[in-house]
């Protein structure tokens, strides 16, 4: 399973980046930082390139602060 982090604006879907799944970490502290210094509502989700759907992996907001990992 091919996996991949992305780094989105929530409210409009709007795609900052794209990174390997080993670039997790990293990515959520962008994530913090776009958030903090541009005032956008960012996301960091883990998507499968495999999948059909569009479920992700794991998610991160930090406006909630919480990290959400999929059943």
């Amino acid at each position: 399973m091919k996996l991949v982090v992305v780094l989105t604006n929530r409210e409009t879907g709007e795609i900052f980046d794209v990174v390997d799944k080993t670039r997790l970490v990293p990515a959520i502290r962008e994530c913090n930082k776009i958030h903090a210094t541009m005032g956008k509502h960012c996301r960091v989700r883990v998507l499968s390139l495999d999948s059909e759907t569009e479920q992700p992996k794991v998610e991160y907001d930090p406006e909630e602060n919480m990290l959400q990992v999929a059943q």
